[in-house]
């Protein structure tokens, strides 16, 4: 995206017309309808970008079917919105708040502008998006029955009419959609027709709005009924065998691996329990696939028996090739070693470590997926310690002047006799991120003791409040 002002422009007719403005474009006065000849003279150097329908269009259908997490009815609404009916679903998410939160936390993460709002009535809540104020947190939240009294404020731009339908209100002196909704009902039907009565009692929640989802994705599963119940392990494993042959199977057809997979199995008491499996990277070898559920089979409580399992590919992807070469050896993929042993401590705890640039020790480096290409980053700091304490513990320090390196220090109880000592390696804290950091300056010291060993000491320094304090965070090996 520019950083400069620029607009989304297409061509209606004779004249190109702008569809959007980014916040800098809309500041510098650019508004939505106005002829890109005019937006540009009004704002030099204005960037013009050309709308490319199609591709919204696709990208909209891709984020409905992402807003299925959190409720199966998800439609696409106009050209820039979704409508997610929530009905039923809400308290999956810990409520209707928690729900709205976390929806626009994770689209803001994606770095999309978005605004959102809930309420009984798909058009307030489309009006509530589009023209509310935004003063209610992340997105507001119309109880049942106050849809009147949420909707009064808003413009009449929010009943969603035509411009000429919307200046005729405001020349009767209709403002707000509470003028309007307090006009008799008989003069508005006979001057506007019947859609702006429509409007509002779809507005109010007074008319039911049908809604038209989105088809969820298929997804491709295997599925085995049995005859009679299995209550043992030799039974389960045969079972798995056979669903993952089949859906590997299907997976070769559309050129497809799988990286999350579930199993799911119902009991004959109608209990369903599911076991999930990751791994590192697309895959559809039936023999790979059955050991990443070796660990977790024995966890099954099959209670009286097991009558169905469904094994489900809940995320695939393309299978990369990888080339081979003929007369020289091969090393073996590093995936199925990763995949078992995330399958016995859990995916979260195999990981890469890859630099960044940072000067606090504690945040020059991140988790990375363990696959993920190394780093490249020249980030030379000088000698770190092999092994880091996180959190630096704080140590008594004594010292000639209060400048000067350690003589002595006592750790965990320990006293040091430094020999000799090299530093100080000034590092200021980041003060973008806190106001707390921006007074922070630590001192590091590379020091050895009598005993021989290599320790990391810094003096943090305050200097508003003018005061020090000594930390260990490392040993040299």
């Amino acid at each position: 995206m520019p950083p400069e002002p620029f607009v989304v422009a297409e061509a209606t007719g004779q004249k190109r017309l702008v569809l959007c403005a980014s916040y800098a474009a809309a500041a510098a006065g650019v508004a939505q309808g106005q002829t890109v000849a005019l937006a540009q003279a009004s704002v030099p150097g204005l960037t013009v970008l050309e709308a490319d329908r199609e591709a919204d269009a696709a990208s909209l259908a891709r984020l409905a079917v992402w807003a299925l997490r959190y409720t199966p009815l998800v439609a696409p609404d106009g050209r820039d919105g979704l409508v997610l009916d929530t009905t039923g679903a809400d308290h999956l998410a810990g409520g209707e708040a928690a729900l709205l939160s976390d929806l626009l936390t994770r689209l803001r993460k994606a770095k999309l502008s978005v605004r959102g709002a809930l309420s009984s009535s798909h058009t307030l809540s489309w009006a509530l998006a589009r023209f509310g104020t935004g003063t209610d947190g992340p997105g507001r939240i119309v109880p049942p029955g106050g849809e009147e009294e949420a909707a009064a404020p808003l413009p009449v731009a929010a009943l969603g009419m035509t411009p000429a339908q919307g200046s005729a209100l405001r020349r009767l002196g209709l403002d707000r959609i509470g003028e309007v909704a307090a006009a008799p009902r008989s003069s508005l039907a006979l001057r506007f027709g019947p859609d702006l009565t429509g409007r509002l009692d779809r507005l109010h929640a007074r008319m039911p709005e049908p809604l038209t989802p989105i088809e969820a994705p298929e997804l491709i599963r295997a599925r085995l009924r049995l005859a009679e119940p299995i209550a043992h392990q030799a039974g389960i494993e045969a079972a798995l065998e056979r669903l993952t042959d089949e859906l590997c199977a299907a997976l070769v057809r559309r050129g497809l691996g799988v990286r999350i997979l579930d199993l799911h199995y119902r009991r004959v008491d109608g209990e369903v329990q599911i076991l999930r499996a990751r791994a590192a990277a697309s895959s559809r070898d039936p023999i790979h696939l059955r050991r990443l559920f070796k660990e977790s089979l024995e966890t099954i409580d099959p209670g009286f028996g097991i009558e169905r399992l469904d094994l489900v590919a809940v995320r695939t992807g393309r299978l990369e090739a990888r080339q081979r070469v003929t007369g020289e050896e091969n090393p073996p993929p590093l995936e199925p070693l990763i995949d078992r042993i995330g399958a016995r401590v859990g995916p979260g705890h195999v990981y890469r470590v890859a630099p960044t640039e940072a000067d606090l020790p504690e945040r020059s480096c991140r988790r990375t997926g363990p696959l993920a290409a190394p780093a490249i980053l020249v980030w030379d700091r000088g000698p770190r310690p092999a092994l880091l304490i996180e959190p630096p513990e704080p140590v008594e320090v004594l010292a000639l002047l209060p400048d000067h390196p350690p003589r002595r220090f006592t750790w965990r109880g320990c006293q040091h006799q430094v020999t000799r000592a090299d530093g100080p390696e000034c590092m200021m804290a980041e003060w973008w991120r806190a106001d707390e950091e921006v007074a922070l300056t630590r001192d590091y010291y590379r020091v050895e003791t009598q005993a021989g060993g290599r320790y990391w000491l810094f003096r943090a320094r305050d200097e508003a409040a003018g005061t020090a304090s000594w930390f260990v965070h490392g040993v040299f090996a």
